[in-house]
């Protein structure tokens, strides 16, 4: 490998550390693979939750979340003090691939809300903001 090129991959897996570095869950733009089923898809290489977007918002956001193979998942909303409000995903089976959940907050106050996501082994934890 020249060296430049081992300069470029070290500035990279920097950023990549440093962007993922303050936050609870991975907002990293994770690599991906293409997918081997003649589509132009791709398919994520590991599990993976992202920021809300917009984030805070007013009434309505939206989640995205990465699966590399098909399994159940479950997404719930929960207040500060770990109340749930709501179920956005209820141990659904779930495909492979890059998905994204729309959620509502138009009867919920302003406020600080946590997205807790599982799927397979893991359990992922976002923060959003509510402003009203």
């Amino acid at each position: 490998m020249k060296k430049y090129h081992k300069i470029i991959l070290f500035l990279f897996i920097v950023s990549l550390a440093v962007s993922c570095a303050d936050s609870t869950v991975d907002v990293s733009g994770l690599p991906t693979s293409p997918a081997t089923n003649g589509t132009d898809q791709y398919t994520p290489l590991q599990i993976a939750l992202y920021q809300n977007y917009p984030n805070p918002f007013n009434p309505s956001t939206t989640i995205r979340f990465d699966l590399p193979v098909g399994m159940k998942v479950t997404m719930t909303v929960r207040t500060d003090e770990w109340e749930e409000v709501e179920i956005l995903i209820n141990n659904r089976f779930i495909q492979e691939g890059i998905h994204v959940v729309h959620f509502d907050a138009e009867n919920l106050p302003s406020g600080e809300y946590y997205y807790v996501f599982e799927a397979g082994p893991a359990t992922l934890i976002g923060k959003m903001k509510c402003v009203k």
